[in-house]
């Protein structure tokens, strides 16, 4: 595979194995979860690390990716791509060493991969395979946007199979912007007025409440929205997605989202949970949203 070699983001770089990372590669192969969730490889030497980097290195169907901080470029964990005989489509991996868990850095340097494989290849959908019991990595592949497909035997071993298509990562992209535009804590700005990037023109958004429905323009939608994020009215404020599914057919598709958010209302805390009917339509410009439905769970004193 003729991959980009070279990758960063906010806190990583992420570049090619190379013999300089045979500790590395001692440490990782050797380290609990690695022998746990994907195998023993015998990797106990200096000679050992060698020649597995030289296999891995030598394989065009294999492309590693040491993972680094940039605060001392030291090694923290793997990003791969894999064309596998058993798969129809690559498949993206990722292992780290324990200390470097739970920091949110494989999300953040899988991320970085995963958007690269899908929309700067020939590559249609991205697989990703995990035995049952890796909870930890299943989450990760969720919140990656990848959705359970199958489950297969491979060489004895029970695996399942998870799977995104270019068009399930834009639709996924498309949503977290939608969300995002709302966010005022922690010093963000929004920027509500982008919301003309995620929907066609004259897109209709409907509140349900109660049996009643309020039907907003785009513009109609935003102004109230930007009058109280920005007077102080609602601060802190947050929202995100928390579970979805989404079923396309050709060129429309159409998104149940379930959702949280938080905030202060007149410095009063809140939360709350809802759910959004997003329906969507490919354009010459990608995918936008042609219409919102949305309603806030009642909350029962």
């Amino acid at each position: 595979m003729n991959l980009q070699l070279q990758f960063e983001t906010e806190r990583l770089t992420l570049r090619p194995l190379a013999h300089s990372d045979n500790a590395f590669i001692i440490a990782l192969l050797n380290s609990p979860g690695w022998i746990a969730y994907i195998g023993d490889r015998n990797i106990r030497s200096a000679a050992d690390a060698e020649a597995y980097i030289n296999k891995v290195n030598g394989n065009t169907g294999i492309q590693y990716w040491v993972v680094c901080l940039k605060t001392d470029a030291s090694a923290i964990g793997l990003v791969t791509c894999i064309r596998r005989d058993y798969l129809d489509h690559p498949d993206i991996g990722f292992a780290f060493l324990p200390g470097s868990e739970g920091h949110g850095f494989a999300k953040e340097a899988a991320s970085v991969v995963l958007h690269y494989l899908l929309h700067e290849t020939t590559f249609a959908t991205i697989l990703a395979t995990t035995v049952p019991e890796n909870v930890r990595s299943i989450r990760l592949l969720e919140k990656l946007g990848l959705h359970y497909q199958r489950e297969i035997v491979n060489e004895g071993d029970v695996l399942r199979v998870y799977a995104i298509s270019a068009d399930e990562a834009e639709l996924q992209q498309l949503v977290t912007a939608f969300y995002d535009l709302f966010t005022n804590a922690h010093g963000k700005v929004p920027q509500l007025h982008t919301i003309h990037t995620l929907c066609i023109p004259g897109a209709v958004i409907i509140k349900q409440e109660m049996l009643q429905q309020t039907v907003y323009s785009i513009e109609t939608f935003i102004a109230p929205r930007e009058k109280i994020l920005f007077d102080g009215t609602l601060t802190g404020f947050t929202e995100s997605e928390i579970a979805a599914e989404t079923k396309q057919v050709n060129e429309t598709a159409q998104r149940i989202s379930r959702y949280k958010k938080s905030g202060e209302m007149n410095g009063v805390p809140f939360q709350g949970q809802g759910t959004k009917l997003f329906h969507f339509v490919k354009t010459g410009s990608g995918w936008r949203i042609a219409s919102l439905l949305w309603e806030d769970d009642v909350t029962v004193a």
